[in-house]
């Protein structure tokens, strides 16, 4: 979880006076490195100034990760004082892991 400052999808931007496009340094990583960008609870957009939205803060994750915390959620929380909302994520915890897995972030 970052905030990394550019978006994967137009969709990721709304803005009355610019387009958003997709990072593509940084979405060809995400690609490359089959890394999943983990569901949310709304709002959509993680950043505000002024009129113009973006997702600039995002988790990330690769399948092993996704399968063994597979009701994970992120949610945006309430901007306060910053531009920025904060990512809270709910690990969910699995059933199905075992007590000898290590998981190394």
């Amino acid at each position: 979880m970052d905030d990394f400052n550019v978006i994967l999808s137009p969709n990721d931007k709304r803005s009355s006076c610019s387009v958003g496009r997709r990072c593509s340094f940084f979405g060809d990583f995400v690609e490359l490195t089959e890394l999943k960008d983990l569901d949310f609870k709304d709002p959509s957009f993680t950043w505000q100034r002024g009129g113009m939205f973006e997702r600039l803060d995002r988790a990330l994750a690769n399948d092993a990760w996704v399968t063994a915390f597979s009701n994970c959620l992120v949610s945006h929380l309430s901007r306060i004082k910053f531009d920025h909302r904060l990512l809270f994520l709910s690990m969910g915890l699995n059933s199905t892991i075992l007590e000898a897995d290590l998981l190394i972030f």
